[in-house]
């Protein structure tokens, strides 16, 4: 806006004194006497509006001494009397409530536009988390839908084993709900690295029917940030070290 550049904004405010005091002197002629300001107000509120509230003030100032320069009696003179103080007066408080009013009124439609881009940002936000958990569900559906394929090709095979099958496919949902909890538990971040891919490893295990492996897991003492979304693992020492990302 024109506010953001000084010197256009201050030249304005100057071209809008200027031409507010030619049309007032074109009009003088056919306007009654009491009227010194009558073309000045627009000016003051314009440029207040479009350049801000400096260039306001600066529009104000200079078309107050127009005015009382050329329309206040006594005309071409700045002699001041109780009459033209009274009316210098009624012109200041007139343009001081209407530059206070746009500046307030820009400094709420500036606040109300910054809280639109903070809203935009967070729809957007809220936008991808949803296709994220879109996502992560669509996976689950497919995983649900692997392992009953599975167990229904063991019943085909074995009718006699049905009620087993889908006891074990319920004990293997149990086992990978409970493994997603882990992994986006916010408490989890509390414990122990060691602790927590133990117990994350072993939930794997019961899920594959693998009851007859030990899980030990031996780590420095650090912990998980599970806010990030990628991490990197390095394996080595060699010169031959590869990094792998994981999203």
């Amino acid at each position: 806006m024109l506010r953001w550049h000084r010197p256009l904004a201050y030249g304005i405010a100057l071209l809008a004194a200027l031409i507010a005091s030619v049309l007032r002197y074109w009009l003088d002629p056919v306007l009654p006497p009491g009227f010194p300001f009558l073309t000045f107000f627009p000016a003051v509120i314009v440029t207040a509006f479009v350049a801000g509230t400096g260039p306001g003030v600066a529009c104000a100032v200079l078309s107050g001494l127009a005015a009382w320069y050329l329309f206040i009696p006594p005309v071409n003179s700045f002699a001041l009397e109780a009459q033209s103080a009274v009316a210098l007066l009624f012109y200041a408080g007139i343009v001081g409530v209407d530059i206070v009013l746009i500046h307030l009124m820009q400094r709420a439609a500036g606040r109300l536009a910054e809280a639109q881009v903070v809203t935009a940002g967070l729809l957007q936000q809220q936008r991808l988390m949803f296709q994220e958990l879109q996502h992560r569900v669509a996976n689950n559906m497919a995983f649900v839908s692997s392992l009953l394929n599975l167990q229904k090709r063991r019943v085909m095979a074995k009718p006699e084993t049905a009620v087993g099958a889908l006891d074990e496919a319920s004990t293997r949902l149990n086992t990978m709900a409970r493994i997603h909890r882990r992994l986006y538990d916010p408490a989890s971040v509390e414990l122990p690295v060691g602790q927590y891919l133990k117990d994350i490893c072993t939930d794997l295990c019961q899920a594959a029917d693998a009851h007859n492996i030990d899980v030990l897991v031996d780590m420095p003492p650090v912990r998980l940030d599970i806010s990030r979304r990628h991490c990197h693992v390095v394996w080595g020492p060699s010169k031959f070290d590869r990094e792998a990302e994981f999203a």
